[in-house]
């Protein structure tokens, strides 16, 4: 998937909102995209919120979605291991 996003707000080093506004190959709708920072102790604390539909007619919904999620939650996790690693 390839995405292309725009920041609508940021409030360094906290928060950051973002709306994906194209998608390929799938098609979504995506509704609200934020990352919010939280210190807890000496780690951080990290609440990433993303809502977005597949706007395939039928099949988008049910398959597409499920599928969607699971692999954005996979990439987002890998990301916050490597972030750690450094």
């Amino acid at each position: 998937m390839q995405f292309e996003e725009r920041i609508t707000q940021f409030q360094r080093p906290t928060r950051l909102s973002y709306l994906i506004e194209k998608s390929s190959p799938l098609p979504f709708r995506h509704e609200i995209g934020e990352i919010t920072l939280k210190e807890d102790g000496d780690k951080t604390h990290v609440v990433w919120i993303s809502r977005e539909r597949i706007t395939v007619p039928l099949i988008g919904r049910f398959y597409f979605d499920r599928m969607f999620k699971r692999q954005g939650a996979k990439g987002f996790t890998s990301l916050l291991k490597q972030i750690e690693a450094l």
